[in-house]
Parts: C-alpha cells; sequence; structure tokens
C-alpha cells in the first residue's frame, strides 16, 4: 500500500488574470480550487494511474473539511488527523502568462498531534510506502521528521522523500528509497550552482549519505536519475505548449513509483514519470490519465529502438562551416545509424549535381535536394521539378528592368546563363565553382526549364524587386539574392510516401534559416547547438556544436544507436 504524507496541505485558489499588476485592483478572468499539498498531488496522480493510496496529513477547520470531503468525492482514501484550532492554508496561484504564487502559513501542530502522527506511522506493514512530501507543519522541526523517518524505517516501509534543504539531509540516514530534489534544491544543498555536466555527481554524493535513487527534476531540461546500480539515465523534457507547472515534480514521483513497481526498470520508470510530469505541465491542472498515456505514447516511441528515417542537412550540420570539410563524428553518427538498421539520407537545398558528390562521400545512397523538389532513391533521380517557368521569366524581366544582373540554372550542372555579365560586375563572380555561360542572343522566354535563378540585388534593396515574394528564395551573402525552392519538408513528406512509411519516424537535423521549413511537430527535429534562434526555438531538441560532436551525442542521448 502507498500512503502520502502532506504535513501542510492546502486549497489552492488558481486565478487567471489578463495583465497582474501589483497595487491595484485585478479582476479574474478564470477561477477555481483545488486540493493541494504536494503529497495529496501525488495521491491523485496514482489515483489517476489505478493505483491504490491513502492521503495522510493534518487538516484544521472548514479549509479542512473541505479537504476531506473533496477527496471523498474523487474516492481517494485519506485518513487526516483533524487539529484543534486554525484552518488548513489557502494558496493563490496567479497566472497571467508568468506564473505567482502565495503559500499560505497554515495551522500550528502540538506536540500530541505529532505523536498521533507516529504511531499512525508504527502501524504501517513492512514494505508498505510512504511518501513524504513538501514542507513541514507550522509547529514542527526536523527532529519531528527524524523522528517519523526513523519509525518507517524501523517497520521496514519503503520511504519517498521530496523535500529541501536541511530536512532531506538529516532523513537520508533512513536510506531512503527515492529522493526527488529539483536542480534549486540541489544547488542550495551544496551551496553553489552546479553545472550541467556535474549534476550526476552530487546526485551521487546524496547517495554515500543513504538515499537508493536520486532523481533531480530539471524543470525544461527534463530529468536525471542515479539509480541503485550506479548508472546514470537522464532524459530531456517533453515537447508542449506549458499552460502550468504546478503539481509537475509531485507527478514525476507518482509516475515513478507507479511504473517501476510494475516493471522494475529504472530508466523506463525514469521515462514515464517524466510523461506524468510535461502531462501536467501541460494541463490546467494536474494531467489526466489520459493525458499521461498519450505523452509517454510519444516518449516511447521516441525513446524505443525501431527504423527511424533520417534528413540531415549538409553545410553547418554535417560539415564545419570554417573548412567546409565533414566533421568527422558526424560522418561516425551516419554509419553507426545505418548499422544500427535506420534509413539515412540528406535533405539540402544544393542542386543535384553538387549534393551528389557530397552523397557520395557520405556513403549514402538518397537524399532529398533541390530545396526538397528533386529526390534520389537508391542513387537514381526519381523526381526533379524545376521552378515555375512563369514565375522566373517575370522575375527576370522585373530584375532586368531595374537594371540588376541576373543567372539562370537551366538545367542539372554547374552551368549558369546569362546575356551579359552584369551580375559580375555587379557582385564579382560567385564563391562557389561556377561555369558562366554569356550568350547575347540567349531568349530565356524559349528556356523551357529553369532550376534555380540568382537576382544581383543587394539587401537593403530587394524590396524594389516586388516579384520575389511569388518564389522561394535565400540569401547567403548580402550582395544577390538566390531563387530556388524552399520546400525540403514536401521533399521529405513526399519521399517518406514514396516509401510508405510513418511521417512521424522522420528525424531531421539542420542549422539554419533555410531549415526551418522541415522543422515539423509531426516528427522528430534536432537543431545544432551553433543553430539559429529561430529554429532553436522550433527544435525537439537541441544538442551540441556540429564541431562538438553535437550530431553523435544526440543520437547517443536518444539511443539511436542501438541495433533494431
Amino acid at each position: 500500500m502507498i500512503y502520502t504524507l502532506t504535513f501542510n496541505p492546502s486549497l489552492d485558489h488558481y486565478v487567471r488574470l489578463h495583465d497582474f499588476k501589483a497595487h491595484a485592483l485585478n479582476r479574474v478572468l478564470e477561477e477555481k480550487i483545488i486540493t493541494a499539498g504536494k503529497g495529496i498531488n501525488v495521491a491523485k496522480i496514482l489515483h489517476e494511474l489505478g493505483q491504490e493510496v491513502c492521503v495522510w496529513g493534518f487538516v484544521a477547520g472548514f479549509s479542512g473539511d473541505k479537504i476531506v470531503a473533496d477527496l471523498a468525492k474523487e474516492k481517494i482514501a485519506c485518513d487526516m488527523l483533524r487539529l484543534a484550532q486554525g484552518d488548513t492554508r489557502i494558496n493563490v496561484k496567479i497566472n497571467d502568462g508568468h506564473e505567482t504564487e502565495i503559500n499560505g502559513i497554515g495551522p500550528k501542530v502540538d506536540k500530541n498531534d505529532i505523536q498521533a502522527l507516529i504511531a499512525k506511522v508504527t502501524n504501517l506493514k513492512a514494505r508498505d510506502t510512504l511518501v513524504i512530501s513538501g514542507s513541514l507543519a507550522n509547529g514542527m522541526d526536523i527532529q519531528d521528521l527524524v523522528m517519523i523517518c526513523s519509525q518507517a524505517y524501523q517497520k521496514d516501509v519503503r520511504l519517498v522523500l521530496d523535500m529541501a534543504d536541511q530536512a532531506l539531509l538529516a532523513c537520508l540516514q533512513y536510506r531512503p528509497f527515492l529522493i526527488k530534489p529539483n536542480k534549486q534544491e540541489l544547488d542550495q544543498l551544496f551551496g553553489k550552482d552546479i553545472p550541467a555536466d556535474e549534476i550526476a555527481l552530487y546526485a551521487q554524493k546524496l547517495q554515500s549519505l543513504g538515499a537508493q535513487n536520486v532523481l533531480v527534476s530539471l524543470g525544461a531540461q527534463g530529468a536525471l536519475l542515479v539509480d541503485d546500480n550506479q548508472k546514470i539515465h537522464q532524459f530531456p523534457s517533453m515537447i508542449g505548449k506549458i499552460v502550468a507547472s504546478v503539481g509537475a515534480g509531485d507527478s514525476m514521483v507518482a509516475g515513478y513509483l507507479y511504473h517501476y513497481d510494475r516493471y522494475h526498470d529504472h530508466q523506463e520508470a525514469l521515462g514515464f514519470a517524466l510523461s506524468c510530469a510535461s502531462a501536467t505541465c501541460f494541463a490546467p491542472v494536474l494531467a489526466s490519465s489520459q493525458d499521461i498515456m498519450m505523452t509517454y505514447e510519444k516518449w516511447y516511441k521516441l525513446y524505443h529502438p525501431h527504423k527511424r528515417y533520417f534528413f540531415f542537412d549538409i553545410d553547418g550540420t554535417l560539415t564545419d562551416n570554417a573548412t567546409k570539410k565533414v566533421v568527422p563524428s558526424a560522418l561516425k553518427a551516419l554509419k553507426k545509424l545505418q548499422a544500427a538498421g535506420h534509413f539515412v539520407a540528406i535533405a539540402t537545398g544544393r542542386a543535384h549535381y553538387k549534393a551528389s558528390m557530397m552523397m557520395e562521400e557520405l556513403g549514402l545512397h538518397n537524399m532529398v535536394c533541390s530545396g526538397g523538389k528533386c529526390l534520389v532513391m537508391n542513387d537514381e533521380i526519381v523526381e526533379n521539378i524545376p521552378l515555375d517557368r512563369d514565375k522566373v521569366l517575370a522575375i527576370i524581366a522585373q530584375a532586368t528592368s531595374l537594371g540588376y544582373g541576373i543567372l539562370a540554372m537551366i538545367d542539372d550542372s554547374i552551368d549558369v546563363y546569362a546575356k551579359d555579365d552584369l551580375f559580375c560586375q555587379q557582385v564579382g563572380p560567385r564563391k562557389e565553382p561556377t561555369n558562366y555561360i554569356i550568350d547575347p542572343n540567349i531568349d530565356f522566354t524559349q528556356i523551357p526549364h529553369f532550376y534555380k535563378l540568382y537576382v544581383a540585388i543587394s539587401s537593403d534593396q530587394e524590396n524594389r524587386l516586388t516579384l520575389k515574394e511569388s518564389l522561394g528564395h535565400l540569401r547567403f551573402v548580402k550582395d544577390y539574392l538566390m531563387f530556388q525552392h524552399d520546400a525540403k519538408d514536401e521533399g521529405i513528406c513526399l519521399f517518406m510516401d514514396k516509401l510508405q512509411q510513418d511521417h512521424k519516424d522522420v528525424v531531421v537535423f539542420g542549422d539554419d534559416h533555410n531549415d526551418l521549413v522541415m522543422f515539423k511537430p509531426r516528427w522528430t527535429s534536432i537543431a545544432m547547438g551553433n543553430a539559429c534562434s529561430e529554429l532553436k526555438a522550433k527544435a525537439t531538441y537541441v544538442t551540441a556544436k556540429n564541431v562538438d560532436d553535437g550530431i553523435y551525442q544526440a543520437c547517443e542521448k536518444f539511443g539511436w544507436f542501438k541495433q533494431i
């Protein structure tokens, strides 16, 4: 049986405002009153998941009556100790796009109340679980907590502790099965701002003091677990719209206990715990079982080996922008992904003739190139769609009338065509290898296909080219604009359709603005540490810089090197 103990429960009054202003009248848009307290939250999630649980704690006054009544209404067992005086505290949770909390003090307990609670603990059975969460009641001290934990330890009761500072340290001697400090609490325990790469080390220090399993919640960064075999597990948070974070840590504790008790697998329990916490963050109050299982299904698919379809951008992702060479660890990752049984391809804006050289260098046989409109499957071109001819001709006519030089790529080659050398006069030769074919007699209206178009218009003058929005365009240098397909996402979708595979199994890696189109919520999107901020904001996960082994680290973190 699992018992949760909340010394200082509360009624939480949630209010949503448009814009909270201090020292002024604020009108509420929505409000609700919820029975709460960390241990109560743990119990609610466990009950929601179908786990038998009983709530313990101190209650007083009218607000205490409501807590007991609400729990009974939700069919959650409770055995509260009623205090003779005072009222259970009422906390105010304000949300105006940001969260503000005002927590009450709560009624005062005396020694008789504490002794009554200790008597309840002595009646627990071996292998029962006692979850103690939150702050001490008004009138309690750390020695009261130590006595409770000591009694539980003597009865061979499994202890779970979610509390801060000295209270937690004083009870580690009783070998709690699980403790769950958050990052801020971990920092406070050791009196320093612990770097991310040292969190596991400090969790292990807590183990040396008696804790069996240490689960550190890291907010938006997910959670880290050091289990009782000294193995370190870590996962980032699930991606979703954060509605409110209240109760997320309690949901994590409940999820961990629920899953571990059924499957005895620490890593899987961490994944389920993180799913519970994330689902609560995505909900206005504590998550429902349906919310939890939907989030867990996403987590499970994300972290369990099954065939994935990887599409990698080239410049700044696979290659070092400084040297233009493939990052060695990136190449190693590609080979390991293929060896594990995954599909690996390029997704690039480069034209086929140029991208095919990189594909060969990487030992790959599939790619999406030409901005998403050219597909190569098993080294064969199966699609190569040119630009909209009428739109290209209109842009050529407008650019020419405005006095800007143009270059047209009319086939899959290094060749570009122009009537004159105005483009090179205005901006100089392109940095990339280019064969310029100047033909004063060329009639672009007789050209059947265009694959790229370059216009020598600077970034500060491009608004003069009013037709520029009619075609996909990118600017990698300030001196000229490049018109090409900008639909790598469409190419990936078409590729998956031809393979008859689920789009959800796609994983994309990118770094720059031209990769924004392929970062879709329907699949997994990994941004490099050197990526632009807009891409990082859309990513499922942000890894290290590509030159710092970012691709390899992400694949390792998500378990994609495991044989499928």
